[in-house]
């Protein structure tokens, strides 16, 4: 299964022959304001892109789902995809910020 731009980009995402365009509004964790830097944009693309891959259930409000065991529901969904996956390989704390390391795997069909 492919993955549509929505899915990688943000709802709204669109693109034409030569362009993408992506709503900043639309990218997971991201502030939007006149000047942010690359690297955030950068991250919440990564973000957006996650959560079609791993995460865990939310209700309609963002809260989390809980398992009669009130645990929180995870899911992974990285079998759906043929040539493509993300994962959020480790959070860490440095400085007072939060760094997300993320791994992408890609795939060639490979034919005999």
């Amino acid at each position: 299964m492919n993955l549509t731009l929505a899915q990688i980009f943000g709802q709204e995402a669109s693109q034409t022959l030569t362009t993408v365009t992506i709503q900043k509004s639309a990218l997971q964790g991201l502030v939007s304001s006149a000047d942010n830097h690359a690297e955030a944009i950068l991250a919440a693309i990564m973000k957006t892109g996650l959560q079609q891959f791993q995460g865990w259930l939310t209700d309609p409000d963002g809260n989390p789902v809980l398992s009669p065991d009130n645990l929180t529901v995870d899911y992974d969904n990285s079998a759906l995809y043929d040539v493509i996956n993300i994962k959020e390989w480790r959070t860490q704390f440095i400085d007072k910020k939060i760094r997300h390391n993320f791994s992408i795997l890609t795939y060639s069909l490979y034919a005999d």
